[in-house]
């Protein structure tokens, strides 16, 4: 993996841009319970991966190569702080 500049933009004293909220969506259990047994029984592609969907209009999502894989922590709450384990 090659290694990538960053460029930092000082922003200081400058508004906040305009928050592009999404519209809350609401997906009844039944209908992620029915996905979930419906996935079960295909059979995984041959990249391992199943295709992404946009929520809004069903129409699959390209992969994107610069997406990486996350690292999970184990995350705890003591002495009114936040601790994450590396």
């Amino acid at each position: 993996m090659k290694e990538q500049k960053v460029k930092f933009v000082d922003r200081s004293g400058t508004p906040a841009p305009k928050l592009n909220l999404w519209p809350a969506t609401l997906i009844p259990k039944m209908d992620i319970e029915a996905e979930v047994e419906r996935l079960t029984h295909i059979p995984a592609p041959a990249n391992g991966h199943f295709f992404r969907f946009d929520l809004v209009n069903g129409e699959p999502v390209p992969r994107m190569e610069s997406v990486m894989r996350l690292r999970t922590y184990r995350v705890e709450v003591r002495d009114g702080g936040v601790w994450v384990e590396e």
